[in-house]
């Protein structure tokens, strides 16, 4: 069947669809859309605020006060001779800027040197949102072309079986077939429509899981080419690979930043047992002239403030302690991390090897089994083949056809697992894969 009338049965199947783009336009929606990854921009971002906020710590703090009071006294006195009582009816106020320095803190110190990794775990933690993102919109997309392949070749072996089925019903009137071949026919094609439904229904929700992650719905694409290459990796040693994963994993370096910010953070909880020293700077203007003995005045004054700490209670020492189990715990992590990168790393050029071989295989039992159908095709018209058997070679035929496309895609899965693992997948390698897709109609 062409490929134009497959997309007429699946429109039939499926209403609505909509025209959206092939995976490098799916993947741009994505990025705009998806909202994962919008969460992940938006933790990005709140993540940098902790870097200004650490460089606060260490920098001049000002600060202004005042007051401002008017004071009224009317309060009748024991009078005196010579004495004549007065009212008080004044205005006084008061004004200081104070600039703080710290001068020695080891605390903030050890803090301010995690400036570095906290903004490159936020970069990097987008970055690995990113990647799975690619990922994940690819696993989608590529079932939903294998979706789309699988309805295609049920509609395909329904029509064949039709087509066999009416050739059959002739040859009972002509004595050429019994009822008995006829009545298997009915029920191999009745099959067929069962399973072109459930297809059909398989075909709905790729299409749905590819919406969850782009937004859009994807058109039909054009056919995945024939040809397709399939190079092994290069470099072809596995150790190699696993070198490369070691050094550029997104996931390993997260969790090697992770290993440093705890490192400086037991440092600075340390800090807090120690002493500190700070410059504080202060100019304050007072006027309390309409007070009896009141004056103007203008201070300034500097001083130098040493704070050491005696006793907080055992807290200081409980944050001690938190911070370096944390910190132990952060070693684990870091190492159940790198053996994880290296097991993964193994894995998924052991399944570009081997999705190689699969896929060469699988095109080569398409052949077969074709060879097959045409010579029992040749026996059903000489008569020394059933209709059950060329049924079944034509079920052989179209199962190969599935294999062959499902080894396809994840062969290509597979390089994307192993260019993310080695933390080099990037945006041109889908509009790459894109062009990898693509054949003449």
């Amino acid at each position: 069947m062409s490929a134009k009338r497959v997309a007429a049965v699946v429109a039939l199947l499926l209403p609505g669809l909509a025209d959206a783009g092939l995976l490098a336009d799916l993947y741009a929606e994505a990025l705009r859309t998806e909202p994962g990854y919008q969460a992940a921009l938006s933790d990005r971002d709140a993540a940098l605020q902790g870097v200004p906020l650490l460089r606060a710590s260490i920098l001049p703090q000002l600060s202004l006060d005042g007051y401002y009071s008017h004071i009224i006294d009317d309060t009748q006195r024991t009078r005196f001779p010579g004495y004549e009582p007065q009212e008080l009816d004044a205005d006084i106020w008061q004004l200081g800027l104070r600039l703080t320095q710290p001068v020695f803190d080891w605390a903030v110190f050890a803090r301010l040197r995690q400036i570095d990794a906290t903004a490159a775990v936020a970069e990097l933690t987008l970055r690995e949102a990113r990647q799975q993102l690619m990922l994940t919109l690819s696993r989608r997309y590529f079932g939903w072309l294998g979706a789309l392949d699988d309805l295609r070749l049920a509609t395909e072996q329904k029509q064949a079986i039709a087509e066999q089925r009416k050739e059959t019903a002739v040859r009972v009137e002509t004595g050429y077939a019994t009822e008995a071949d006829l009545q298997q026919l009915i029920a191999a094609y009745d099959s067929a429509v069962a399973d072109e439904l459930t297809a059909a229904a398989r075909l709905r929700s790729a299409r749905e899981a590819v919406l969850e992650v782009s937004g859009v719905a994807p058109r039909f694409p054009q056919p995945l080419a024939q040809d397709l290459q399939t190079l092994p990796p290069q470099p072809a040693q596995p150790e190699q690979w696993v070198e490369r994963a070691l050094a550029n994993n997104l996931g390993l370096r997260l969790a090697e930043l992770d290993l440093e910010r705890a490192r400086e953070d037991y440092q600075a909880q340390r800090g807090e047992h120690m002493p500190s020293l700070a410059l504080e700077v202060e100019h304050r203007w007072q006027d309390t002239a309409e007070l009896q003995l009141g004056r103007e005045a203008e201070t300034s004054s500097a001083l130098l403030r040493l704070h050491v700490p005696l006793f907080s209670g055992g807290g200081t020492s409980a944050k001690v302690r938190a911070s370096s189990l944390g910190l132990d715990a952060a070693q684990s992590r870091l190492q159940a991390q790198r053996r994880s990168v290296v097991r993964a790393t193994r894995d998924a050029y052991d399944g570009v090897v081997t999705g190689i071989q699969r896929l060469r295989a699988s095109e080569q039992s398409v052949a077969s089994s074709q060879a097959a159908l045409e010579a029992i095709a040749g026996g059903w018209e000489s008569g020394i083949r059933t209709s059950a058997e060329l049924v079944d070679a034509r079920k052989n035929v179209f199962q190969a056809q599935r294999n062959a496309a499902a080894a396809r895609y994840a062969f290509l899965l597979n390089v994307l697992a192993l260019q993310e693992v080695v933390g080099s997948l990037q945006d041109q390698d889908l509009l790459a894969l894109d062009q990898r897709l693509l054949s003449a109609e």
